[in-house]
């Protein structure tokens, strides 16, 4: 269906272009058609199933923390949008679950949480995806500093 929409979506825009498209250019404009449609209906679905749940401000807090990280620092890809859905579901709800027992947490705990938190940006950040991966070394480094940086503060 997602498929479908932004196919239409795309011939819609790319028609009312003044400029010449190549196949390339309308290819890229598609994949984002595609991105911003699965990550609406993903986004939909998680504020509807957690205001179900009564848990949104635990949902908005957790989006807030993962975002900030995120961007500089990649993550898990799924292969298609249902098994998006389904992680993206399981991981928040986890977040949801653990943040009543963070009050809780010894001061070593967050330091060793905090800790191995900052170790795993250094080894893994970024994470490029298979659509958008890291060409230059530079840009790589950058995102790296910023991930970590974010991961401590």
């Amino acid at each position: 269906m997602i498929q479908k929409l932004s196919a239409v979506l795309t011939q819609y825009l790319c028609k009312k272009n003044t400029y010449t498209l190549t196949l390339d250019d309308m290819e890229k404009i598609n994949y984002a058609i595609i991105i911003i449609l699965e990550e609406t209906f993903k986004l939909i679905f998680l504020f509807i199933l957690f205001t179900l749940l009564g848990t949104i401000k635990y949902l908005l807090f957790s989006l807030l923390i993962l975002l900030s990280i995120r961007i500089f620092a990649g993550g898990f890809h799924a292969k298609n949008s249902i098994k998006c859905i389904l992680f993206s579901t399981l991981f928040f709800l986890c977040t949801c679950i653990l943040i009543f027992w963070i009050p809780n947490f010894t001061r070593i705990t967050y330091w060793i949480i905090s800790v191995t938190s900052i170790i795993l940006n250094i080894i893994y950040s970024p994470v490029p995806s298979e659509n958008r991966p890291i060409t230059r070394v530079k840009r790589k480094l950058h995102l790296k500093f910023i991930s970590v940086i974010s991961t401590s503060c």
